[in-house]
C-alpha cells in the first residue's frame, strides 16, 4: 500500500465514533446481563472496551443488530453447568409420562455423533460431572449409575430395568443428536423409548427434531433462533442481510 493511502486509511479508522445512544444501550445490556464494566488493566483490555472496539468497525445499522442479538445472548459459564443440569434432571423426573419405579440401572453417555468418536467434545465434560448429580438425587439414590464412553452400549439397555441418558451442553439444529440416535437404533439395536436426552441449553428446532425421533428430551434452557424467531419474515430477511455484511 502506498504511504499516502496508508495514512488516509489510518486517519479514517481513527475518526470512527460511536453515538452516545449506542454507548448507553451497550451499558444497559451489560448491566442487564450482570457483566462487569471495568477499566482497562495494564495487561488486558476490559470486555466492555473490547466490545466498543468491535462496534467501532461496524456501521450504525450493524451496531444496532449486534446490540439486539447481545441482549438475547445467553452466557452460561462452567461454574453454572451443574445447576442447569440439575434443572434439566428435575424436568425429567417430574415428567409423569416416565416411570422410574422399575429402573435399576441408568446408563449415561455423551451425546456424540459416530464421526466424532475419539474427539474431545464438550458433551464429554458434561458426562464427567453428571454422575455426582444423579447420586445425590434422593429419587435415584438406589439406582446404579453406569458411565459409557461415547456410544458403546449393548442391548441390555432395552431391558425394563434400564434407561440410557445422553448428555450435551448445547443442542442446536439437532442434527448431531439425530446422528447419535440413528446410530444407537440402527447399529446397536437400542429402542428409542429407552433413550433420554438431557442438555443445558437447546434450540427449539433441535428439541422438535429429537421428539420426532420418538426420544424424550429435557433441557434447562429452551432457546429461539436469534433472528428468524424474533422478527417478521420481511424484517428477518433484512436482519439476515445485515448479519451477512458483518460476517
Amino acid at each position: 500500500m502506498e504511504k499516502s493511502k496508508f495514512i488516509a486509511a489510518k486517519k479514517h479508522k481513527s475518526e470512527k465514533k460511536i453515538e452516545i445512544s449506542t454507548l448507553v444501550e451497550l451499558n444497559r445490556v451489560f448491566k442487564m446481563k450482570s457483566w462487569e464494566i471495568s477499566n482497562d488493566s495494564e495487561d488486558k483490555s476490559s470486555l466492555f472496551n473490547r466490545f466498543i472496539a468491535t462496534l467501532e468497525d461496524l456501521s450504525y445499522e450493524q451496531q444496532q443488530l449486534i446490540l439486539e442479538l447481545t441482549a438475547r445472548f445467553e452466557w452460561i459459564q462452567n461454574r453454572d453447568y451443574e445447576e442447569h443440569l440439575k434443572k434439566a434432571l428435575d424436568s425429567m423426573l417430574n415428567d409423569r409420562s416416565l416411570d422410574f419405579t422399575k429402573v435399576k440401572t441408568i446408563y449415561v453417555a455423551p451425546l456424540i455423533a459416530p464421526k466424532d468418536f475419539g474427539k474431545n467434545k464438550s458433551s464429554k465434560y458434561v458426562l464427567y460431572m453428571f454422575p455426582n448429580i444423579l447420586h445425590y438425587n434422593s429419587q435415584l439414590k438406589n439406582i446404579s449409575i453406569q458411565t459409557i464412553n461415547e456410544l458403546e452400549v449393548d442391548k441390555d439397555i432395552n431391558w425394563e430395568i434400564s434407561v440410557l441418558i445422553l448428555l450435551d451442553d448445547f443442542i442446536g439444529t439437532g442434527n448431531t443428536a439425530k446422528e447419535a440416535i440413528d446410530y444407537l437404533m440402527t447399529d446397536k439395536g437400542v429402542n428409542p423409548k429407552k433413550i433420554i436426552v438431557l442438555s443445558i441449553a437447546s434450540m427449539e428446532t433441535g428439541i422438535k427434531l429429537i421428539s420426532n425421533l420418538g426420544v424424550s428430551n429435557y433441557t434447562s434452557m429452551e432457546l429461539k433462533k436469534g433472528i428468524t424467531d424474533y422478527y417478521t419474515s420481511e424484517e428477518a430477511q433484512s436482519k439476515l442481510q445485515v448479519m451477512n455484511e458483518i460476517e
